[in-house]
């Protein structure tokens, strides 16, 4: 089964929604299924750290969206944060085609609503 994993923060990132993501991925790419996580460049605590654009990790396809910089002290920082790594992931996911089961996870909010949205409409591959 092709499954697709969605959050903002994902392994190395030490964020916890990134570790869980990472645990979920794992655990299916162990039981044969073919995994793919669309995950943001940046690191999620620490904005200054970048991930390579696409890398395998124990089996699992990771894809890295783009993603804005700003400091998470300011709640507008977040926002466009959020906002900017959406519009990374809609790009990401258009590009990825099609999949059995999308997991979106809770960072950022809004997330799970991109993927219903792209994944419903039929002009993938």
């Amino acid at each position: 089964m092709r499954i697709l994993i969605l959050n903002q923060a994902f392994w190395p990132d030490v964020a916890a929604t990134g570790q869980y993501a990472a645990d979920l991925a794992a655990g299916l790419t162990a039981r044969g299924h073919a995994v793919t996580v669309i995950a943001s460049r940046r690191g999620y605590d620490d904005p200054a750290v970048r991930y390579a654009a696409r890398e395998c990790w124990r089996g699992v396809d990771v894809r890295r969206a783009w993603c804005a910089g700003f400091s998470k002290k300011t709640k507008i920082g977040r926002v466009v944060n959020f906002v900017s790594f959406l519009v990374g992931c809609g790009w990401v996911m258009v590009r990825a085609g099609r999949f059995d089961v999308v997991v979106a996870m809770t960072t950022p909010p809004l997330l799970s609503v991109l993927a219903a949205a792209l994944q419903s409409n039929g002009s993938h591959e």
